[in-house]
Parts: C-alpha cells; sequence; structure tokens
C-alpha cells in the first residue's frame, strides 16, 4: 500500500486518537498543515479507497478509523525506500547514512547492540 507523505498527516490523527468524523479530523491536521478543508477530505476519501480507513455511519455522521497500523505502513514505506535506493542491500543504506555523516555516536553505539542481538539470535 502506497501513502503519500500527505496522507501520512491524516493516519497520524487517526493513529492518535480513533474514530473521528471529518470535522475532528480536519480540526487536528490543520493544526499542523494549513490545508484547506477540502484537501484534507480528498486525502481521507484516497486512504478509504485505498482500503487504509474505514468509514461507518452513525447517525448522520460518519466516522473514520484506521484498517492500517502505524507499524504495517512504517514496515512499507523501509522495504520501498530499501528497494528503490538501495536494491534490498541494508548496509548499503547503513553505508549511505555512515558516508553522509548522518550517524551520531550514540546511533553507532545502538547499531553495535543491535548488531551483537542479531548475531546472538543467529546461533
Amino acid at each position: 500500500m502506497n501513502i503519500s507523505k500527505s496522507e501520512h498527516y491524516v493516519l497520524d490523527a487517526l493513529w492518535a486518537e480513533s474514530p473521528l468524523t471529518v470535522g475532528q479530523i480536519v480540526e487536528r491536521v490543520q493544526s499542523i498543515a494549513e490545508w484547506h478543508e477540502n484537501t484534507i477530505k480528498t486525502l481521507l476519501l484516497r486512504l478509504v479507497s485505498k482500503k487504509a480507513v474505514r468509514r461507518q455511519r452513525n447517525g448522520k455522521r460518519y466516522f473514520y478509523e484506521p484498517l492500517v497500523s502505524r507499524e504495517t505502513v512504517v514496515s512499507t514505506e523501509t522495504e520501498g525506500l530499501l528497494s528503490r535506493f538501495f536494491g534490498g542491500d541494508m548496509p548499503a543504506l547503513i553505508a549511505h547514512f555512515a558516508d553522509q555523516q548522518k550517524l551520531s555516536r550514540r546511533d553507532i553505539e545502538e547499531l553495535e547492540k543491535l548488531l551483537k542481538r542479531l548475531k546472538k539470535d543467529a546461533r
């Protein structure tokens, strides 16, 4: 499932709290992005059509809730990034960040701990 950066704003609102009405979603998204109400409604409808969000009628109002978890979207997006830019090669991704000096000393320590744990689990 391909979720655009703009659609993430809507999902973030729903992941924080749901179900929400359109008005509540608009209010939350507008607090972080200066978008017109119709733009937010369009993004919401796209997410419904992608089956990332469910819309349920309750009386005269519709309520929306996410059908996909943040973890699922993060995993899909991460795999897409890794595949598109690094041919699925994780060491190349890490090397890129290291070469661009995007890794702090703390990042390196965390990676070392992770590698140690992965080596232990692989035995």
